[in-house]
């Protein structure tokens, strides 16, 4: 990167700086396209790349109360399995909600001990209960098509 030169005018230093500042941005921008585009970069351009997903995609699960009622609850990503979920009263355990294949769920390790009422919905479960869909040893989010689908087969006894 070159510098400017302490000889130069303070106005032409600036404006000498913008120019390299707006280069540089641009050379990144341009490794960023040719990335995205399915070109490899090495060398130089590789030093200067940046992510192209800047933010993560929102996950959104079901999250069912013990009253037996259903919410959606976002994640900034997929839950890994190893992770405490505030969703579900702190440490969790993995559990099978008997909707079918492909989809999970968290409960609470402790829910009894910890005096949580029964789930209306889930025989057993006291607390709440987090569904989405089993993706290796992450849990992900389900689409608008899969919350239907789950709200349509969570039984509520009356």
């Amino acid at each position: 990167m070159a510098e400017t030169s302490p000889l130069m005018k303070p106005g032409r230093r600036k404006i000498a700086a913008a120019a390299l500042a707006v280069d540089g941005a641009a050379t990144a921008a341009a490794a960023v396209a040719g990335r995205s585009a399915g070109k490899q970069t090495t060398g130089e351009e590789a030093s200067c790349l940046l992510p192209t997903n800047l933010m993560a995609k929102v996950h959104e699960y079901i999250l069912v109360a013990a009253d037996g009622t259903c919410g959606i609850t976002k994640s900034n990503g997929p839950i890994c399995f190893q992770q405490s979920r505030q969703e579900v009263g702190g440490h969790f355990e993995s559990f099978d909600p008997q909707l079918g294949e492909g989809y999970t769920a968290q409960i609470n390790e402790d829910g009894v001990q910890r005096n949580f009422k029964q789930n209306a919905a889930f025989e057993g479960v006291a607390g709440n209960v987090l569904i989405g869909r089993v993706h290796g040893t992450e849990m992900w989010g389900l689409t608008a098509e899969q919350q239907a689908e789950i709200r349509l087969r969570i039984k509520i006894p009356r």
